[in-house]
Protein backbone atom coordinates (compact mmCIF):
# COMPACT_ATOMS: atom_id res chain seq x y z
CA UNK A 1 0.00 0.00 0.00
CA UNK A 2 2.73 2.76 0.96
CA UNK A 3 4.54 1.46 -2.65
CA UNK A 4 1.04 2.43 -4.60
CA UNK A 5 0.60 5.49 -2.43
CA UNK A 6 3.92 6.41 -3.40
CA UNK A 7 3.92 5.58 -7.12
CA UNK A 8 0.76 7.07 -7.74
CA UNK A 9 1.23 10.14 -5.81
CA UNK A 10 4.83 10.72 -8.16
CA UNK A 11 2.94 9.71 -11.41
CA UNK A 12 -0.23 11.43 -11.51
CA UNK A 13 -0.94 14.39 -13.05
CA UNK A 14 -3.52 16.17 -11.44
CA UNK A 15 -2.04 18.27 -8.16
CA UNK A 16 -5.18 17.64 -5.71
CA UNK A 17 -5.11 13.71 -6.27
CA UNK A 18 -1.62 13.81 -5.78
CA UNK A 19 -1.26 15.46 -2.34
CA UNK A 20 -4.55 13.09 -1.25
CA UNK A 21 -2.72 9.99 -2.42
CA UNK A 22 0.42 11.89 -0.33
CA UNK A 23 -1.52 12.39 2.44
CA UNK A 24 -3.23 8.79 2.72
CA UNK A 25 0.81 7.57 3.04
CA UNK A 26 1.01 9.85 5.95
CA UNK A 27 -2.07 8.27 7.49
CA UNK A 28 -0.79 5.09 6.80
CA UNK A 29 2.26 5.78 9.09
CA UNK A 30 0.30 6.63 11.88
CA UNK A 31 -1.55 3.28 11.58
CA UNK A 32 1.61 1.29 12.40
CA UNK A 33 2.72 3.61 14.69
CA UNK A 34 5.66 4.80 13.10
CA UNK A 35 5.68 8.00 14.20
CA UNK A 36 9.29 9.28 13.00
CA UNK A 37 9.13 7.74 9.32
CA UNK A 38 5.56 9.79 9.33
CA UNK A 39 7.24 12.77 10.79
CA UNK A 40 9.97 12.23 8.29
CA UNK A 41 7.64 12.20 5.41
CA UNK A 42 4.86 15.27 6.66
CA UNK A 43 8.66 17.24 5.71
CA UNK A 44 8.65 16.01 2.10
CA UNK A 45 5.00 16.39 1.33
CA UNK A 46 3.98 19.14 -1.17
CA UNK A 47 1.86 21.44 -0.44
CA UNK A 48 -1.94 21.50 -0.82
CA UNK A 49 -2.74 23.14 -4.01
CA UNK A 50 -4.76 26.12 -4.04
CA UNK A 51 -8.02 24.83 -5.87
CA UNK A 52 -8.62 22.69 -3.41
CA UNK A 53 -10.80 23.20 -0.51
CA UNK A 54 -8.76 25.45 2.39
CA UNK A 55 -9.73 22.06 4.90
CA UNK A 56 -6.63 20.23 2.97
CA UNK A 57 -4.13 23.21 4.13
CA UNK A 58 -5.74 22.78 7.54
CA UNK A 59 -5.21 19.44 8.25
CA UNK A 60 -1.64 19.64 7.12
CA UNK A 61 -1.06 21.91 9.46
CA UNK A 62 -2.87 20.40 12.24
CA UNK A 63 -0.80 16.56 11.12
CA UNK A 64 2.40 18.93 11.70
CA UNK A 65 1.07 20.06 15.30
CA UNK A 66 0.41 16.91 16.42
CA UNK A 67 3.51 15.04 15.63
CA UNK A 68 5.45 17.88 16.57
CA UNK A 69 3.61 17.15 20.24
CA UNK A 70 5.56 13.84 20.05
CA UNK A 71 8.50 15.18 20.44
CA UNK A 72 8.71 18.55 21.82
CA UNK A 73 5.62 19.30 23.63
CA UNK A 74 6.75 22.76 23.95
CA UNK A 75 6.61 23.83 20.19
CA UNK A 76 3.29 21.02 20.05
CA UNK A 77 1.66 23.78 22.88
CA UNK A 78 2.54 26.88 20.11
CA UNK A 79 1.40 24.99 17.28
CA UNK A 80 -1.97 24.45 19.35
CA UNK A 81 -2.30 28.01 19.73
CA UNK A 82 -2.51 28.22 15.86
CA UNK A 83 -4.67 25.55 15.77
CA UNK A 84 -7.26 26.47 17.90
CA UNK A 85 -6.97 30.49 15.88
CA UNK A 86 -7.18 29.03 12.35
CA UNK A 87 -10.22 26.45 12.52
CA UNK A 88 -13.26 28.33 14.15
CA UNK A 89 -13.09 30.67 11.17
CA UNK A 90 -12.96 28.30 8.63
CA UNK A 91 -15.95 26.23 10.63
CA UNK A 92 -18.02 29.77 10.23
CA UNK A 93 -17.35 29.52 7.00
CA UNK A 94 -19.26 28.03 4.08
CA UNK A 95 -16.14 26.24 2.69
CA UNK A 96 -16.64 23.87 5.92
CA UNK A 97 -19.97 22.51 4.89
CA UNK A 98 -18.03 19.24 3.20
CA UNK A 99 -16.06 18.91 5.74
CA UNK A 100 -17.43 20.09 8.61
CA UNK A 101 -17.30 16.50 11.04
CA UNK A 102 -13.27 16.15 10.18
CA UNK A 103 -12.91 20.40 11.03
CA UNK A 104 -14.70 19.99 14.51
CA UNK A 105 -12.70 16.76 15.15
CA UNK A 106 -9.13 18.37 14.00
CA UNK A 107 -10.31 21.14 16.62
CA UNK A 108 -11.34 18.55 19.54
CA UNK A 109 -8.20 16.76 18.95
CA UNK A 110 -5.92 19.84 19.52
CA UNK A 111 -7.83 21.17 22.35
CA UNK A 112 -7.19 16.98 23.85
CA UNK A 113 -3.61 16.56 23.06
CA UNK A 114 -2.74 20.48 24.84
CA UNK A 115 -4.69 19.42 27.24
CA UNK A 116 -2.37 16.37 27.83
CA UNK A 117 0.76 18.24 27.86
CA UNK A 118 -0.63 21.26 29.94
CA UNK A 119 -1.34 18.27 32.45
CA UNK A 120 1.98 17.02 32.06
CA UNK A 121 3.58 20.29 32.85
CA UNK A 122 1.52 21.07 36.04
CA UNK A 123 -0.43 23.96 34.42
CA UNK A 124 -3.84 23.33 35.81
CA UNK A 125 -5.58 26.37 35.28
CA UNK A 126 -4.94 26.65 31.90
CA UNK A 127 -5.44 23.24 31.64
CA UNK A 128 -8.97 23.85 33.15
CA UNK A 129 -9.50 26.26 30.35
CA UNK A 130 -9.06 24.07 28.02
CA UNK A 131 -11.00 21.51 29.23
CA UNK A 132 -13.68 23.75 29.59
CA UNK A 133 -13.33 24.77 26.02
CA UNK A 134 -13.12 21.21 24.82
CA UNK A 135 -16.63 20.13 27.07
CA UNK A 136 -18.44 23.82 25.03
CA UNK A 137 -16.80 21.85 21.47
CA UNK A 138 -19.25 19.22 22.80
CA UNK A 139 -22.16 20.96 23.52
CA UNK A 140 -22.00 23.13 19.80
CA UNK A 141 -21.18 20.34 18.12
CA UNK A 142 -23.06 17.21 19.69
CA UNK A 143 -24.68 15.69 16.53
CA UNK A 144 -20.56 14.85 15.48
CA UNK A 145 -19.76 13.64 18.65
CA UNK A 146 -22.27 11.20 19.51
CA UNK A 147 -22.43 10.02 15.96
CA UNK A 148 -18.02 9.66 16.33
CA UNK A 149 -17.46 6.54 18.29
CA UNK A 150 -14.89 7.20 21.38
CA UNK A 151 -15.11 11.11 21.38
CA UNK A 152 -16.92 11.25 24.62
CA UNK A 153 -14.24 8.62 26.16
CA UNK A 154 -11.61 10.67 24.65
CA UNK A 155 -13.30 13.73 26.73
CA UNK A 156 -13.70 11.76 30.22
CA UNK A 157 -10.02 10.40 29.89
CA UNK A 158 -8.95 14.31 29.76
CA UNK A 159 -11.19 15.18 32.86
CA UNK A 160 -9.86 11.92 34.36
CA UNK A 161 -5.84 13.08 34.10
CA UNK A 162 -7.19 16.88 35.58
CA UNK A 163 -9.20 14.78 38.50
CA UNK A 164 -5.86 12.54 39.07
CA UNK A 165 -3.56 15.30 39.25
CA UNK A 166 -5.46 17.58 41.53
CA UNK A 167 -6.20 14.26 44.07
CA UNK A 168 -9.83 14.43 43.18
CA UNK A 169 -9.50 10.39 42.87
CA UNK A 170 -13.18 9.42 42.99
CA UNK A 171 -13.95 12.03 40.09
CA UNK A 172 -11.04 10.03 38.64
CA UNK A 173 -11.97 6.62 38.94
CA UNK A 174 -15.65 8.10 37.57
CA UNK A 175 -14.05 9.42 34.60
CA UNK A 176 -12.44 6.54 34.13
CA UNK A 177 -14.99 4.32 34.53
CA UNK A 178 -16.92 6.22 31.92
CA UNK A 179 -14.44 6.01 29.55
CA UNK A 180 -14.19 2.50 29.56
CA UNK A 181 -17.79 2.05 29.38
CA UNK A 182 -18.22 3.79 26.28
CA UNK A 183 -15.29 1.70 25.19
CA UNK A 184 -16.72 -1.66 25.59
CA UNK A 185 -19.64 -0.59 23.36
CA UNK A 186 -17.80 -0.12 20.72
CA UNK A 187 -16.36 -3.30 21.97
CA UNK A 188 -18.95 -5.92 20.38
CA UNK A 189 -16.04 -8.96 20.47
CA UNK A 190 -13.66 -7.99 22.97
CA UNK A 191 -10.85 -8.00 22.67
CA UNK A 192 -10.76 -7.30 19.11
CA UNK A 193 -11.37 -3.89 18.67
CA UNK A 194 -10.49 -0.92 16.08
CA UNK A 195 -6.99 1.18 15.85
CA UNK A 196 -8.47 3.69 17.43
CA UNK A 197 -10.29 1.81 19.93
CA UNK A 198 -7.04 0.32 21.00
CA UNK A 199 -5.24 3.98 20.97
CA UNK A 200 -7.83 4.86 24.07
CA UNK A 201 -7.35 1.86 25.97
CA UNK A 202 -3.80 3.17 26.35
CA UNK A 203 -4.93 6.45 27.14
CA UNK A 204 -7.07 4.54 29.95
CA UNK A 205 -3.99 2.41 31.26
CA UNK A 206 -2.15 5.68 31.23
CA UNK A 207 -4.45 7.36 33.95
CA UNK A 208 -4.65 4.25 35.74
CA UNK A 209 -0.97 3.85 35.96
CA UNK A 210 -0.05 7.33 37.06
CA UNK A 211 1.62 8.09 39.97
CA UNK A 212 -0.76 10.06 42.84
CA UNK A 213 1.10 13.07 44.29
CA UNK A 214 -0.80 12.31 47.93
CA UNK A 215 -0.74 13.42 50.25
CA UNK A 216 0.66 16.92 49.53
CA UNK A 217 3.01 17.97 51.89
CA UNK A 218 2.22 20.97 54.59
CA UNK A 219 2.79 24.37 53.39
CA UNK A 220 3.83 27.25 55.50
CA UNK A 221 2.17 31.13 54.65
CA UNK A 222 5.20 31.31 52.29
CA UNK A 223 4.45 28.00 49.92
CA UNK A 224 7.78 26.29 51.37
CA UNK A 225 7.03 22.93 52.81
CA UNK A 226 7.39 23.08 56.66
CA UNK A 227 10.28 22.16 58.11
CA UNK A 228 8.97 18.86 59.85
CA UNK A 229 6.67 17.60 56.92
CA UNK A 230 9.49 15.76 55.04
CA UNK A 231 12.49 14.41 56.78
CA UNK A 232 14.60 17.70 57.25
CA UNK A 233 17.48 15.86 56.91
CA UNK A 234 18.39 15.85 53.04
CA UNK A 235 20.53 13.34 52.42
CA UNK A 236 17.87 10.48 54.45
CA UNK A 237 14.62 9.20 52.82
CA UNK A 238 12.53 11.27 50.98
CA UNK A 239 8.56 10.47 50.17
CA UNK A 240 7.76 8.06 47.00
CA UNK A 241 4.58 8.37 44.60
CA UNK A 242 2.64 5.50 43.46
CA UNK A 243 -0.49 4.97 41.19
CA UNK A 244 -3.45 4.77 43.54
CA UNK A 245 -4.20 1.12 43.79
CA UNK A 246 -7.52 1.36 42.92
CA UNK A 247 -6.45 2.52 39.50
CA UNK A 248 -3.28 -0.55 39.40
CA UNK A 249 -6.36 -3.24 39.99
CA UNK A 250 -8.46 -1.55 37.41
CA UNK A 251 -5.07 -1.70 35.11
CA UNK A 252 -4.58 -5.50 36.06
CA UNK A 253 -7.66 -6.33 34.89
CA UNK A 254 -7.02 -5.09 31.72
CA UNK A 255 -3.37 -6.24 31.39
CA UNK A 256 -3.83 -9.62 32.26
CA UNK A 257 -5.58 -10.82 29.15
CA UNK A 258 -3.70 -12.51 27.11
CA UNK A 259 -5.75 -12.47 24.26
CA UNK A 260 -5.33 -8.72 23.95
CA UNK A 261 -1.58 -8.96 24.83
CA UNK A 262 -1.53 -11.19 21.76
CA UNK A 263 -3.91 -8.68 19.39
CA UNK A 264 -1.46 -6.00 20.55
CA UNK A 265 1.76 -7.68 19.90
CA UNK A 266 0.87 -9.06 16.83
CA UNK A 267 -1.07 -6.03 15.61
CA UNK A 268 0.58 -3.38 13.08
CA UNK A 269 1.23 -0.44 15.35
CA UNK A 270 4.35 -0.32 17.17
CA UNK A 271 3.29 2.79 18.96
CA UNK A 272 0.23 0.68 20.89
CA UNK A 273 3.07 -1.95 21.37
CA UNK A 274 5.65 0.56 23.24
CA UNK A 275 2.61 2.27 25.26
CA UNK A 276 1.37 -0.95 26.42
CA UNK A 277 4.63 -2.58 27.78
CA UNK A 278 5.18 1.19 29.27
CA UNK A 279 1.97 0.39 31.05
CA UNK A 280 2.42 -2.89 31.99
CA UNK A 281 6.40 -2.45 33.12
CA UNK A 282 4.76 0.60 35.45
CA UNK A 283 2.23 -1.70 36.94
CA UNK A 284 4.88 -4.70 37.61
CA UNK A 285 6.77 -1.93 39.25
CA UNK A 286 4.01 -0.33 41.25
CA UNK A 287 2.22 -3.29 42.35
CA UNK A 288 5.47 -4.74 44.07
CA UNK A 289 6.63 -1.22 45.82
CA UNK A 290 3.03 -1.56 46.83
CA UNK A 291 2.70 -5.14 48.07
CA UNK A 292 0.40 -6.35 45.26
CA UNK A 293 2.55 -9.48 44.35
CA UNK A 294 0.72 -12.28 44.34
CA UNK A 295 -2.74 -11.16 43.86
CA UNK A 296 -2.73 -11.51 40.04
CA UNK A 297 -0.75 -15.09 39.06
CA UNK A 298 -1.03 -13.80 35.01
CA UNK A 299 0.47 -10.96 36.22
CA UNK A 300 3.46 -11.84 38.32
CA UNK A 301 4.85 -14.45 35.98
CA UNK A 302 5.90 -11.90 33.73
CA UNK A 303 8.12 -9.97 36.06
CA UNK A 304 11.07 -12.57 35.66
CA UNK A 305 11.11 -10.61 32.10
CA UNK A 306 10.56 -7.28 33.36
CA UNK A 307 13.97 -5.89 32.11
CA UNK A 308 14.03 -7.66 28.47
CA UNK A 309 10.43 -5.61 28.32
CA UNK A 310 11.37 -2.30 29.29
CA UNK A 311 14.49 -2.36 26.84
CA UNK A 312 12.46 -3.75 24.03
CA UNK A 313 9.70 -1.28 24.92
CA UNK A 314 12.89 1.60 25.02
CA UNK A 315 14.42 0.75 21.80
CA UNK A 316 11.12 0.37 19.96
CA UNK A 317 10.02 4.11 21.72
CA UNK A 318 12.94 5.73 20.65
CA UNK A 319 13.70 4.74 17.38
CA UNK A 320 9.93 4.09 15.54
CA UNK A 321 7.88 7.04 18.19
CA UNK A 322 10.57 9.46 19.44
CA UNK A 323 7.96 10.44 21.99
CA UNK A 324 9.75 12.47 24.57
CA UNK A 325 7.82 11.99 27.45
CA UNK A 326 7.02 8.15 26.60
CA UNK A 327 10.47 7.66 26.41
CA UNK A 328 11.93 9.51 29.30
CA UNK A 329 8.72 7.51 31.69
CA UNK A 330 10.35 3.58 30.63
CA UNK A 331 13.95 5.02 31.25
CA UNK A 332 12.52 5.71 34.95
CA UNK A 333 11.71 2.21 35.25
CA UNK A 334 14.88 0.93 32.87
CA UNK A 335 17.42 2.45 34.78
CA UNK A 336 17.02 0.93 38.35
CA UNK A 337 16.19 -2.38 36.75
CA UNK A 338 19.75 -1.80 35.04
CA UNK A 339 21.48 -0.94 38.58
CA UNK A 340 20.07 -4.26 40.31
CA UNK A 341 21.39 -6.48 37.58
CA UNK A 342 24.59 -5.21 37.87
CA UNK A 343 24.95 -2.37 35.38
CA UNK A 344 24.96 0.44 37.46
CA UNK A 345 27.11 2.84 35.76
CA UNK A 346 24.57 2.58 32.18
CA UNK A 347 21.28 2.28 35.26
CA UNK A 348 22.43 5.98 36.24
CA UNK A 349 23.58 7.24 32.85
CA UNK A 350 19.45 6.33 31.96
CA UNK A 351 18.59 7.99 34.90
CA UNK A 352 20.06 11.13 34.44
CA UNK A 353 19.23 11.11 30.42
CA UNK A 354 15.60 10.31 31.44
CA UNK A 355 15.92 13.39 33.77
CA UNK A 356 16.99 15.80 31.37
CA UNK A 357 14.15 14.78 28.73
CA UNK A 358 11.66 15.24 31.68
CA UNK A 359 13.60 18.97 32.45
CA UNK A 360 13.17 19.56 28.41
CA UNK A 361 9.25 18.68 28.34
CA UNK A 362 8.66 20.42 31.64
CA UNK A 363 7.07 17.46 32.94
CA UNK A 364 6.89 17.85 36.49
CA UNK A 365 5.48 14.63 38.10
CA UNK A 366 7.99 12.85 35.89
CA UNK A 367 10.67 14.83 37.26
CA UNK A 368 9.59 13.56 40.75
CA UNK A 369 9.33 10.66 40.17
CA UNK A 370 13.36 10.51 38.51
CA UNK A 371 14.53 12.38 41.73
CA UNK A 372 13.44 9.70 43.99
CA UNK A 373 15.54 6.94 41.66
CA UNK A 374 18.48 9.06 41.45
CA UNK A 375 18.12 9.91 44.99
CA UNK A 376 18.08 6.40 45.65
CA UNK A 377 20.62 5.55 43.89
CA UNK A 378 23.15 7.90 45.32
CA UNK A 379 22.32 6.59 48.85
CA UNK A 380 22.93 2.99 47.15
CA UNK A 381 27.02 4.61 46.96
CA UNK A 382 27.12 6.30 50.31
CA UNK A 383 26.77 9.66 48.24
CA UNK A 384 25.87 11.89 50.96
CA UNK A 385 26.69 15.33 48.77
CA UNK A 386 24.69 14.51 45.61
CA UNK A 387 21.99 13.08 47.45
CA UNK A 388 21.37 16.07 50.03
CA UNK A 389 21.30 18.09 46.86
CA UNK A 390 18.84 16.14 45.13
CA UNK A 391 16.47 16.14 48.22
CA UNK A 392 16.76 19.81 48.09
CA UNK A 393 15.55 20.36 44.71
CA UNK A 394 12.88 17.87 45.25
CA UNK A 395 11.37 19.42 48.16
CA UNK A 396 11.51 22.68 45.86
CA UNK A 397 9.81 20.75 42.90
CA UNK A 398 7.60 18.85 45.30
CA UNK A 399 5.88 22.47 46.95
CA UNK A 400 5.53 23.45 43.55
CA UNK A 401 3.53 21.21 42.59
CA UNK A 402 1.92 21.14 46.03
CA UNK A 403 1.00 24.90 45.17
CA UNK A 404 -0.11 24.69 41.74
CA UNK A 405 -2.73 21.74 43.26
CA UNK A 406 -4.17 24.06 45.89
CA UNK A 407 -4.77 26.57 43.61
CA UNK A 408 -6.40 25.39 41.25
CA UNK A 409 -8.58 23.10 43.95
CA UNK A 410 -10.12 25.98 45.41
CA UNK A 411 -12.84 28.77 44.29
CA UNK A 412 -12.34 27.69 41.05
CA UNK A 413 -16.08 27.23 39.31
CA UNK A 414 -14.65 25.25 35.90
CA UNK A 415 -12.85 22.60 38.69
CA UNK A 416 -15.97 21.46 40.43
CA UNK A 417 -17.97 21.61 36.72
CA UNK A 418 -15.09 19.33 34.78
CA UNK A 419 -15.11 16.42 37.88
CA UNK A 420 -18.60 16.40 37.55
CA UNK A 421 -19.04 16.22 33.43
CA UNK A 422 -21.33 13.95 31.71
CA UNK A 423 -22.22 14.68 28.13
CA UNK A 424 -25.55 16.52 28.68
CA UNK A 425 -28.81 14.85 27.49
CA UNK A 426 -29.82 16.20 24.03
CA UNK A 427 -32.83 18.60 24.14
CA UNK A 428 -36.24 17.01 23.50
CA UNK A 429 -39.22 19.09 21.74
CA UNK A 430 -41.22 19.79 24.51
CA UNK A 431 -38.04 21.06 26.49
CA UNK A 432 -37.60 23.55 24.15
Amino acid sequence: MFDFCSQFARQVEDAALSFYFHLLRLLLYLRQGRIVDAKAYLATMPKAPKEINPFWSLYAAFMTFRLQCYYDPNQGLALAAKQMARWPPYLASPDSAAYLRYSALALFETYEVACVVLDSQGRFGELADLATCLVDLCTTYRHIVVATPLVVARVHIVLARYAHSLNAMDAAVTHINSAFSLLLTETPAWPQQSDASLLVLMDILDVATTIAIDPLPELDPAGAIVADALNDDAASEIPSFYPTENLLEFAAGILRDAELRKLIYDGPSKEVRAKYDLYLGKWLWASHALGMTGSYPELDGLRSFGLSILQDCLTLASTTINCSNTTAAIMVLFGPKLATSGKVDEGERTLTDALKIAIHTKNVRLQLQIMVEVHASCARKYQAKPQSVIADKYKKKLASYARKVLRAQYGSEAYRRLLKWTLPKEPTTSDA
